[in-house]
Formats: structure tokens, C-alpha cells, sequence
């Protein structure tokens, strides 16, 4: 059975992971609440922060977005091969398109947020068609100040979905070439990641499988470094220290193969499409050259 790296590297070649998430950071580091239930699953993550890279800073309004169930199916490691299969596949759309949290608005309110607005699946298209909630416009729409960006590259290979929530709090205060330090107390980074999670109540293995397992994916798939201490008071936790900053271009190469392989798939399609177009090599690499410029002008040196 594949693992959740196997699964992601497969789809890479189709998916651009080279692509911009930004997320409000009021979004980020608010206050909301959820039935564990309703917390999204390590997939369903890895399907919003999709949807979310296909948001540029010019766009107004969410539009419709496809997805091949052949690669919904490969995220999920099944097989669809039957009625049974199938109805799995509905539950689990299903599922997605229930999942809910409440906002607390400044004036204490709250709101309730959805993720998805609508969900289509077409089998004689093999397409599934998704749409992110009107409820989210403004921590993801026209953003000008206090948000966090990413490339979707640095979270599709978490295999924990912890390592999530604990990548946004933490990349808002990666500043390039300084160590932040930022303190949280031990309830409220319990609450932020777990969301009510009562699996892990005691302190103690909430650090051994959510936070320890989060920093390391952190440190492994990102780019950014992460560590931390516990203060304690009379052997109960009650403060956790976070260190972050941003990795260098040397710890950087480490981490970017998906990046190497995802430039060769895009090189190769190109040089496909040229050349059955044109048979002209000049034009491909001239191509090449110019996308290659484009994306990394989304980027600051220190960024890369």
C-alpha cells in the first residue's frame, strides 16, 4: 500500500505545487471551534490548500475547480472499481462538503464557515467539480496585509495532518536570515492544533504524537526550521517557547527535489507540445527559460 509520500509525488506531475497559498492570518491565529468531527482530515487539507493555490491576487470571486476522481482516489490510496467504491467515494465528498467551524467575529459573535459551497462528481467525465465557500472570501480574496504565504509544495507531503495548523502559526513569524522566538501557553497550542481533539489529553503524549511529529515534518518537507521548549510548573505544562526561521539556500536543496522533478515533468510536456507543434527546440527552451523566470519572480531571493 502506498504511503501518503508516494501518493503525493504520483500527482505531482499533474498538480502545480509550485503554486501560492495565502491565508489570512485572522484566519490563522483566531479563535474557532469545531466538533472534532468536523476537523478536517489530513486529505481533506490537502484538497482546500489546493483549491486555495488556485486563487491568484487579482481573483474576485471563487470559481469551480476540477479534480480527476482518478486522482481524488490516488490521494485517498483506493481503487474504484465498483458500486461499493463508489459510494465510498460519494460519503466521502459528502464528509467534506459537511465540514464547519464557528468564526468569533471582533464583537464576540460568531460565525459559522464552510469550506466548500459545492461539490459535483461526474463518472462519465471521471471529474469532480468543487467551488470553496463564499464564507471565506475575506481570509482568502484580495488580500493586502497580515496573511501568510506558501508554495503548496512545502505542505503536500505532510503526513500528519498537525503539521498543518502548526506550519501556518509558526511560518507568520519566519523572518528572512532572523530567529523569531513567540510563546504560547500549553493550553491554546493543545486547542489550535487539536480543535477539541480529546485523543490526547495529557500533555505529555500530545508532544510525543502531535507537536514532535508536526515539527518534524516541519523541519523535513518546508522551508522553514522549527524547535521548541516546554516550560513546566511543578511537572505540569504550562508554556510552550517556539524558535523559528527561515531555512538557507544550502538547507533548501534538501527539501526541493519535488521541485527538480516537477521542472523536468513541465520541461518534458513542453518539449512534447513544441515539438509536435513546431519541431523547434529553440522555441522550447526559450519557453522553458520563461517559465522558469516566472515563477521565481513570485519569490524574493531570501524566499527561495
Amino acid at each position: 500500500m502506498k504511503g501518503v509520500y508516494e501518493r503525493t509525488m504520483g500527482l505531482m506531475e499533474k498538480y502545480d505545487l509550485t503554486k501560492i497559498v495565502s491565508v489570512s492570518n485572522k484566519l490563522i491565529y483566531s479563535e474557532f471551534y469545531s466538533r472534532p468531527e468536523l476537523d478536517l482530515t489530513l486529505q481533506q487539507r490537502k484538497i482546500i490548500f489546493y483549491l486555495i493555490s488556485k486563487i491568484n491576487k487579482d481573483t474576485k470571486n471563487f470559481s469551480n475547480e476540477e479534480i480527476d476522481i482518478s486522482d481524488y482516489c490516488e490521494l485517498y490510496n483506493i481503487k474504484l472499481q465498483g458500486k461499493t467504491d463508489r459510494e465510498w467515494l460519494e460519503k466521502s465528498l459528502l464528509s467534506l462538503g459537511g465540514r464547519v467551524f464557528f468564526y468569533e467575529m471582533p464583537n464576540g459573535s460568531k460565525e459559522m464557515i464552510r469550506w466548500v459551497d459545492r461539490i459535483n462528481v461526474d463518472f462519465q467525465t471521471g471529474k469532480i467539480t468543487m467551488r470553496l465557500s463564499e464564507s471565506l472570501n475575506a481570509y482568502l480574496l484580495q488580500l493586502k496585509k497580515e496573511f501568510t504565504k506558501f508554495q503548496l509544495g512545502y505542505t503536500a507531503f505532510f503526513k500528519s495532518k498537525y503539521s498543518y495548523d502548526l506550519y501556518l502559526i509558526c511560518k507568520q513569524y519566519s523572518v528572512s536570515g532572523l530567529r523569531k522566538m513567540f510563546y504560547i501557553s500549553a493550553d491554546d497550542i493543545k486547542e489550535k492544533i487539536l480543535h477539541g481533539e480529546k485523543s490526547y489529553e495529557r500533555f505529555y503524549d500530545f508532544n510525543k504524537y502531535c507537536l514532535a511529529v508536526a515539527v518534524d515534518e516541519i523541519n523535513r518537507y518546508t522551508d522553514i526550521t522549527v524547535s521548541y521548549e516546554i516550560h513546566r510548573k511543578k511537572k505540569t505544562a504550562t508554556e510552550v517557547i517556539f524558535y523559528v526561521r527561515n531555512k538557507r539556500k544550502s538547507e533548501m536543496k534538501e527539501i526541493d527535489n519535488w521541485k527538480t522533478i516537477q521542472k523536468m515533468s513541465r520541461k518534458k510536456m513542453l518539449s512534447d507540445k513544441m515539438n509536435e507543434t513546431f519541431g523547434n527546440d529553440v522555441i522550447y527552451n526559450d519557453l522553458c527559460e520563461a517559465e522558469e523566470q516566472e515563477q521565481m519572480s513570485m519569490f524574493s531571493e531570501d524566499d527561495i
